[in-house]
This record gives structure tokens, C-alpha cells and sequence, in this order.
């Protein structure tokens, strides 16, 4: 009677160990992947930063810069039909 009784205690106390490691494994598991989420949190903002740093947003229109680059053309006086200066 002694002997079951040592074994029930001895498999209760697996079963609980068992339990215990199943619930820690499980929180442990739960915890990494909040971790985990973050950190792909953190590394999609911080790409997201560096393309806005990189984009150019400058939009402002330089009239000065704008002028010098137009070019004058003379106009034509007459323009002579095609054929006639053969």
C-alpha cells in the first residue's frame, strides 16, 4: 500500500512539473514572439524613415533657374514654299 502510494505522489509531482514547464514553455513562447513582432515593428519604421530622409521633397520652383535655361529664338521674316529655290 506504501509502494502505490509513493507512485501516485511520484506521478502526481511529473504531471505538475510537467504542467508547470508546459505553462512556462508557453508564456516564454508567447513573450519571444511579442518581442519578435516589435523589433519587425521597429526595423519597417526605421525603413520607412530612411526613404523618407532619402526621397526628394524639395518642390519649390526657382524662377531665376527656370529663365536661364530658356533658350531665344530669332523669328522668321518670310518663309519660302517648298520647290521654289531648286
Amino acid at each position: 500500500m506504501e509502494n502505490l502510494m509513493a507512485y501516485g505522489i511520484i506521478t502526481l509531482m511529473g504531471i505538475g512539473s510537467f504542467l508547470i514547464g508546459f505553462c512556462l514553455a508557453t508564456i516564454l513562447y508567447y513573450c519571444n514572439g511579442i518581442q519578435q513582432r516589435r523589433e519587425l515593428l521597429n526595423i519597417e519604421r526605421s525603413i520607412m524613415t530612411l526613404r523618407d530622409e532619402r526621397r526628394n521633397t524639395d518642390y519649390r520652383c526657382d524662377t531665376e533657374t527656370n529663365s536661364k535655361r530658356l533658350e531665344i529664338v530669332p523669328l522668321v521674316d518670310s518663309v519660302d514654299p517648298p520647290g521654289d529655290n531648286v
